[in-house]
């Protein structure tokens, strides 16, 4: 924080270089090392009956509702 107060504000020797800013993007991982979706299939498995049970679920209260509502009206 020193360092960026001694320069006045028209001074770019505070900033980064263009090269600086291109090397740092080279130094990423490679893709041998990222995480593939082998760990994913259990979360989606969860998920996917998650969504059915709730789909069953709003069609079950939708049918009540529908059962309820034609034997009040008969």
């Amino acid at each position: 924080m020193n360092d960026f107060l001694r320069h006045s504000s028209a001074d770019m020797s505070v900033f980064p270089r263009r090269d600086d800013l291109l090397s740092e993007t080279e130094q990423t991982s490679p893709v041998n090392d990222r995480r593939w979706t082998d760990g994913y299939l259990l979360p989606v498995v969860f998920l996917c009956v998650a969504g059915a049970a709730s789909v069953v679920w709003i069609g079950a209260i939708g049918w009540t509702s529908w059962r309820l509502i034609n034997w009040v009206i008969s």
